[in-house]
């Protein structure tokens, strides 16, 4: 399973590379991509999103928003990183207040708002919707595979689905 997670998060971070080239937001992006693979795989097995992977990213976005910051123009882009991390922890955060996703979700999600800000409006504004439509969507089939009565009280991990929205909001709004 080790190799599988570091050969993908390789493969990650060469597209991450092409896609957007030497600039600020490849620095959280990369470190996201490092332990992308990690997360999913832990959350589908254990339900929980280790802080020890997750937090850092805060750190690497820190980074990416400096040289954001040392760039004429990029200003605008670190406010538009900060409502759009301020959003994505008030969704997530009303969704966990009332039981509806785990705490790693929320700080994984504000992590990727805020990355996700870091490049464009567009990729910040779907990424949410994508990583909903794709839960629900397996949440719906985990559903329907399993026996009737088991079929309360279920929950499917979220991560994966909202590291899945961002790389397609990422990939379309670059």
């Amino acid at each position: 399973m080790h190799a599988l997670c570091a050969v993908t998060a390789i493969a990650l971070l060469v597209a991450l590379a092409w896609l957007l080239g030497p600039a600020p937001a490849l620095i959280p992006w990369a470190y996201l991509a490092a332990v992308a693979p990690w997360l999913t795989c832990i959350d589908v097995r254990e339900h929980r999103l280790p802080n020890r992977l997750v937090l850092p990213g805060f750190g690497a976005w820190a980074i990416g928003v400096v040289w954001m910051l040392a760039l004429p123009d990029g200003g605008g882009a670190v406010v538009r990183s900060l409502l759009a991390g301020a959003a994505y922890a008030l969704a997530l955060g009303a969704l966990a207040w009332f039981g509806g996703m785990g705490g790693g979700d929320l700080k994984l999600g504000t992590v990727l708002g805020l990355a996700l800000g870091l490049v464009s409006a567009p990729a910040a504004l779907l990424a949410l919707p994508a990583a909903f439509g794709c839960g629900a969507l397996a949440a719906l089939l985990a559903i329907a595979r399993s026996p009737r009565g088991a079929r309360r009280g279920r929950s499917i991990p979220f991560g994966p689905w909202l590291l899945l929205g961002a790389a397609f909001a990422l990939a379309v709004g670059a």
